[in-house]
């Protein structure tokens, strides 16, 4: 299981321990395939999943495993079929730099969210230094779509250096530009407390924590608990991973 999942994952089992949330009820919002939904039944969460399957993803409907179908819905026009305060926990991974316009989806997920449930999110904002889906520095501080953006991708990509290589230069450009949308914190605070009525809270050192604990060096995690590193945790947090969020619903 990728670490972004199994980290999010284990939130909701730990969380599911008190009593408040026994029999809780998941959803992956942007489940995409299913992989985080099947991780989850493995489990023995109660997880289901939702998805656009538009655009960039359009595909993806076709390539869900059988053994979950039953748990994934489509959501269209911003909308998902859940009555409202259906779930305990709804958790995003790696969604909502891909929703031009996020404001809609934030208050759709704290409808079908009960009173006092919680909200996971992991999501690359504007401040990240890392580009994760090219595999670059800084190109989604230039300006959309710009002549100087375009240099900058190019010269990189001649320099031999990024992923997803095979798209191209151009392919790169779209994937900044057309199906990638970094936005700042200040708006995604903004849109999260027009939604849920409280603004996120930030649980990147608790993240950072978790992934160095479970990576090559773990040897190191002594010395995570000690409060001097929690600045270097969330400076790094800020680099690679970005915006990473707790939000208890308080409609």
């Amino acid at each position: 299981m990728k670490p972004n999942y199994q980290y999010i994952l284990e939130l909701v089992q730990n969380a599911s321990s008190d009593t408040k949330y026994k029999n809780a009820k998941i959803l992956d919002f942007g489940c995409g395939v299913g992989e985080v939904v099947e991780s989850g039944l493995d489990m023995s969460l109660d997880i289901y999943g939702a998805d656009t399957f538009e655009g960039y993803y359009e595909n993806w409907k076709d390539n869900l495993p059988s053994n979950i179908k039953d748990r994934i819905s489509q959501i269209q026009n911003n909308k998902m079929e859940y009555d409202d305060n259906t779930f305990d926990f709804v958790i995003t991974n790696q969604v909502f730099e891909h929703i031009q316009y996020p404001l809609d989806s934030y208050k759709e997920i704290a409808r079908v969210l009960k009173p006092g449930g919680i909200f996971y999110a992991i999501f690359p904002n504007k401040s990240c230094w890392y580009e994760g889906h090219i595999g670059l520095y800084f190109p989604h501080w230039f300006k959309r779509k710009s002549e100087l953006q375009r240099k900058y991708v190019s010269i990189s990509y001649d320099l031999g250096l990024g992923r997803k290589r095979h798209m191209g230069k151009d392919g790169w450009m779209h994937v900044l530009n057309d199906v990638t949308f970094h936005h700042p914190i200040r708006s995604i605070k903004a849109d999260i407390k027009e939604s849920f009525d409280c603004y996120p809270k930030n649980i990147a050192h608790d993240f950072m924590k978790y992934r160095i604990s479970n990576s090559r060096f773990s040897k190191f995690k002594i010395i995570l608990n000690n409060i001097i590193f929690a600045p270097v945790l969330i400076f790094f947090a800020r680099i690679r991973a970005g915006s990473v969020l707790k939000v208890v619903n308080d409609n």
